[in-house]
């Protein structure tokens, strides 16, 4: 703007005298102007560049993305012009500083999650010779489970910050991850029995004989000593900060993980009118939760808001159910308790942190095997993997974590036939599990690392191949708590506010009566005890501390 300004006003004042002689102007002037020009621009950059970290700073990343990104282009675009090569001091501050806005935008992005931006910002930091960038890129590599590669990152990162004892210590967690992974590929042909087939439960000792467990009991071992009841005894025994017994939980677990065992890929749930008319003039209906994280305080206050489930109150969680909050062991706890009670009426979908990779980076491993046992952390592994991927509700609304495919033309039958009992690879069930709806029409690759962006004609397309009128979806943080886009035939639901005690987001649960219209209840975040996000294990790849 300041050079074509001065050129326009030189222009005009010469047309304004054209008698007077003109003079060119000196070598010296012009270099003055160049280097003037070069001063401008920098100072421009790290104008915007505060900006963006500002916004940072008060944790609005979008924001602050978006000044990256104008930073970004402001250089662009001045590279192109008749610059002064020789500010040489000028100019190597300039590109120091895009390599920290490059690092500063995958920050922003590792707070989204989008872990595939990371790697792509991260390395054009690295080419700006930004050396904490390694530290970025290893760290989201870690995230997207390129554990050979998170493990490098790291090693160069050390040999630029040798004393820094946060890379010394995720460089360890690397190693060792990349390690283990080589032990179970060489022994995977070697495959051994799943751990529900393990587990002998008299190895557990019995509660009912201890004196020092004051929780709820199975009388006998028995689920069906499970009602109502026992549910709010058990949901107000954890919240006081106790574990519920070790052989109840796993005893719990095989009979959920029997029902599961049981559902196809996509199951099918329709509102009851029998049963609504036997309700006592209680109105029947369906209320579809996003993900909640392990933030059991605040999953525990949707059901004060919305009541228990019942079969005249039915349930559907749509995926991460753990991970991130530190109380994630009483979520799922909870849960499968009232798959057990209401196999019928508590519907649960598998997200994309119900999976190794997301438990080991992200917390419930380590809380699990701190809570109970490393075999109980195996037998969620098997119990994850036997969710279902989707529920289509009232013949009418797909409901599932992430989103529509890559691959054209893909239908409920085609979905059906996928093997679900695995660690997801790339392909329509990673899409279900990763994708992100964006405002474009057709498909643009995730920024997230897995899955795809898809656009309102992808959405359109497959709700009328597979004769639907509505996708619900949750994976993506909602100031709101929900965001209705592609033309009203897709909702985004998520059910975690105050998002890890950081992102001030409204939390948000929908609710469908028997004409499948949805309506929505906002929520913000409860009081829960002083415990950090990831106070188990997987903080190490919050990456506030080396910026």
């Amino acid at each position: 703007f300041f050079r074509c300004y001065f050129v326009i006003s030189q222009t005009m004042a010469s047309e304004a005298t054209p008698n007077e002689q003109e003079t060119e102007p000196s070598p010296q002037s012009t270099e003055d102007q160049k280097e003037s020009d070069v001063e401008f621009i920098v100072n421009k950059i790290e104008g915007i560049k505060s900006s963006g970290n500002t916004f940072f700073k008060q944790k609005e990343y979008h924001d602050a993305i978006t000044k990256y990104d104008t930073a970004i282009e402001e250089y662009k675009t001045f590279i192109k012009t008749d610059y002064d090569k020789t500010a040489t001091e000028l100019l190597k501050k300039l590109k120091t500083m895009l390599g920290s806005i490059y690092n500063n935008r995958a920050f922003a992005y590792f707070r989204l999650e989008m872990f595939g931006q990371v790697v792509l910002d991260a390395t054009q930091a690295i080419k700006f010779k930004f050396w904490k960038a390694y530290y970025r890129r290893g760290c989201a590599n870690m995230a997207l489970g390129r554990l050979g590669k998170s493990k490098k990152d790291f090693e160069k990162a050390k040999e630029k910050f040798p004393k820094n004892k946060d890379i010394k210590t995720k460089l360890k967690l690397a190693t060792k991850a990349w390690q283990q992974e080589k032990f179970f590929q060489a022994i995977e042909t070697e495959a051994g029995k799943p751990a529900s087939d393990s587990i002998d439960i008299n190895e557990f000792s019995d509660p009912s004989k201890d004196d020092k467990y004051d929780g709820p009991q199975l009388l006998n071992d028995d689920v069906s000593s499970i009602n109502e009841q026992w549910i709010t005894n058990l949901h107000r025994y954890q919240k006081n900060g106790k574990n519920l017994h070790i052989r109840y939980v796993v005893i719990i677990m095989l009979a959920a993980l029997k029902i599961f065992k049981s559902c196809k890929n996509v199951e099918y749930f329709d509102l009851d009118e029998q049963e609504q008319k036997e309700s006592e003039n209680k109105k029947n209906h369906i209320t579809i939760c996003g993900d909640v994280h392990g933030q059991y305080y605040d999953y525990l206050h949707i059901f004060e808001l919305n009541g228990l489930p019942s079969k005249n109150n039915a349930y559907l969680f749509n995926g991460d159910f753990v991970d991130r909050g530190s109380w994630s062991c009483e979520v799922i706890i909870s849960m499968l308790t009232l798959k057990v009670l209401y196999p019928k009426h508590f519907l649960m979908t598998r997200g994309n942190h119900e999976t190794i990779n997301m438990n080991n980076m992200y917390g419930f491993k380590g809380e699990v095997e701190h809570k109970y046992s490393k075999l109980v952390f195996d037998l969620f592994t098997e119990l994850f993997n036997a969710l279902p991927l989707a529920y289509i509700v009232g013949h009418k609304i797909f409901v599932c974590h992430g989103g529509l495919m890559k691959k054209d033309g893909v239908t409920i039958d085609e979905i059906q036939k996928i093997n679900r009992y695995q660690q997801p690879a790339e392909g329509v069930m990673t899409d279900i599990l990763w994708s992100d709806p964006q405002n474009q029409s057709g498909l643009a690759p995730s920024k997230r690392g897995g899955g795809t962006m898809f656009g309102p004609d992808i959405t359109k397309k497959f709700l009328s191949l597979n004769n639907l009128s509505l996708i619900v979806r949750s994976h993506e943080v909602q100031e709101e708590g929900y965001k209705v886009l592609h033309d009203g035939k897709l909702i985004t639901i998520f059910s975690a506010p105050n998002y890890v005690d950081q992102m001030g987001n409204k939390a948000a649960f929908i609710k469908l009566d028997k004409e499948y219209i949805p309506s929505f209840t906002q929520f913000t975040a409860q009081k829960h005890p002083d415990l950090k996000p990831m106070a188990y294990g997987g903080g190490a790849f919050n990456m506030a501390n080396f910026m």
